[in-house]
């Protein structure tokens, strides 16, 4: 009998939690190929039609993507955090080539700058046109990909509010790249500006 409840419970849990999560495909130019992504959307999205809610972008669609969810949702739920949109892309296959750089000069490649300006002009667009966002923008990645988020760091005007880079892997240019983006500026430009590593 407990086994059974247990299971009820576990299947009922699942099915909410996956109901929040939506899984769609953007058909990119500059990628040359159709871009899976997820997006979680909170609970209280279709009920509250006046709220915008800030936006999240996690670089992978795998565990980081769940466990930014499941963060998102406890901070949410305690009054801790606002309840945000959180967007998480497919790289399953394609990690590598849309993170590298060029280890000389810690540059970005043609394909890792396709994937930059994907985010840019594409992801943020389709995100802003599809769901009520507010003007908060957050994006996270690890190892490899903590590094190439770290280069949006350079855009005179920020797109980003927040970068997450969990356990970065910065090549031995990084520390010296990230210096030249004077990001003391940023400060000057938006106090909202938040930067963890």
């Amino acid at each position: 009998m407990k086994f059974l409840i247990f299971t009820l419970v576990l299947t009922i849990s699942i099915s909410s939690y996956s109901q929040e999560i939506l899984t769609k495909t953007i058909d990119s130019k500059e990628l040359k190929r159709k871009q899976a992504i997820k997006v979680y959307v909170p609970k209280d999205y279709k009920k509250n039609t006046e709220v915008q809610y800030p936006v999240a972008i996690v670089l992978g669609d795998q565990y980081l993507f769940d466990l930014y969810v499941g963060n998102a949702k406890l901070y949410a739920d305690a009054d801790m955090a606002p309840q945000q949109i959180v967007i998480g892309i497919d790289m399953t296959t394609t990690y590598d080539k849309d993170t590298s750089i060029i280890p000389a000069t810690n540059a970005l490649t043609n394909s890792a700058i396709n994937f930059y300006n994907f985010i840019k002009y594409e992801l943020l667009q389709y995100t802003e046109s599809t769901f009520r966002t507010s003007p908060f923008l957050a994006i996270s990645a690890e190892g490899k990909a903590a590094n190439f988020i770290s280069h949006f760091l350079k855009e005179s005007e920020p797109i980003f509010n927040a970068y997450i880079c969990a356990t970065p892997e910065f090549s031995e240019f990084s520390s010296e790249l990230i210096r030249s983006y004077a990001l003391q500026r940023i400060s000057e430009i938006d106090n909202t500006f938040f930067c963890f590593c």
